[in-house]
Order: structure tokens, then sequence, then C-alpha cells
């Protein structure tokens, strides 16, 4: 179960009304798992990154995980938009109390902002550039892709990772041994993979 709500983090209007509720509920014993937080950046209105980030600190003061549940950045120059998304990803994805961002519509068609605030353009969905900027974020830069030989590394390969779901291959002589695939996801804790190639 969640507490859900706007104004906190793109506005900050209602953040120590938020805080003061889950800090209530924790002291009543309701089952919170977390608090949603709705990020509707509107009007090319984004505060700096430095005043997210102590925002997202104090929510953090309750002690719950973050998800921000309803992200939309607004902006008719979707140059300014893409660089937008770039800020406030950067401090979602680097802050310790966010445990998940989900984005609040994408395409033009079907988003409540339109092309002010797509991230995807027409019927062919072409990314736009605001597009393109999360992409990159989150499949290139955010995204740990390894290749490592033995004799790089002797028998042990140390790999600092982004959290996030992992897949181990193993090339032998230039052929995939499938029985030692493994797969695991990767969270605030280290993980250790330990596969015996013969």
């Amino acid at each position: 179960m969640f507490l859900n709500d706007y104004g906190v983090v793109a506005r900050g209007d209602m953040t120590g009304a938020y805080l003061s509720q889950a800090l209530r509920y924790r002291r009543e014993g309701v089952g919170l798992y977390g608090m949603g937080a709705q990020g509707h950046f509107s009007g090319g209105v984004v505060p700096s990154p430095n005043v997210i980030k102590a925002r997202l600190d104090f929510l953090g003061g309750a002690g719950y995980p973050i998800w921000i549940t309803e992200l939309s950045v607004q902006n008719t120059n979707v140059q300014k938009r893409a660089e937008s998304f770039d800020q406030i990803l950067r401090v979602l994805y680097g802050h310790p109390a966010v445990e998940g961002i989900m984005f609040w519509g994408f395409w033009i068609e079907k988003h409540f902002q339109g092309d002010t605030a797509s991230l995807v353009s027409g019927p062919q969905f072409v990314l736009n550039p605001a597009g393109e900027r999360v992409l990159d974020l989150l499949e290139k830069e955010w995204m740990t892709n390894e290749n490592r030989t033995l004799s790089q590394s002797g028998d042990q390969l140390t790999v600092d990772g982004f959290h996030g779901d992992y897949e181990v291959r193993v090339m032998y002589h230039g052929q995939e041994l499938v029985n030692q695939k493994t797969t695991f996801t990767l969270g605030k804790s280290p993980h250790t993979v330990t596969l015996s190639v013969t």
C-alpha cells in the first residue's frame, strides 16, 4: 500500500503536509510500503536539481521508499524539455530513497499535455529529442554491459553495476557454455556469482 500525492516534488507546496501524513501513518502502524510522488513538471518550470533533491531528502525522512508515480515534463521547446528530463532523471535515479520511476504518458497522440510533453511523436512512434535523451540515459548511460576475459582478471572478476536485472553468459573457446548462464537482480547490496569453467 502506498500514499500518493501531487505537488510535493515538482512544486513543493504540500511537501511538509505530505511528510506529516506519512509520519502519522508510521506512528499509527498503518501498513504502508512506500510513498508515491506525482512528478508533473509543467509550464516549462523545473526547479533546480538541488531543490528537487532537498524535497526528496525531506520526504525520505519518513523512512519509506519513494516512487515517482507520474513523471511528465512540459515545455513547448523540445530541446529544453530534453534538458529538463536529463536533469530531473539524474536527481531521481541517483537519490537513495527513490525506488522507482513511472512515466505519465509518452506518446503525443495520448499524452494529456500533448506535444508539449511527449517523448514520442506521430503514428510511426518517432522519438523526439526529449525521447532520445531519456532513452540514451536508460539504455546506454545507465546500462551495465561488461565483457571480460579471465586472462585480463585472473580467476575473479569485479564489476560495478547499476541496479537492475543481469544475465551472465560464459564463452569458452568460442562457444557459449549454456549450463553456466545465470541471471540475478542487483540491488543495494553486492552480489556474488560463482561459476566453474572446466
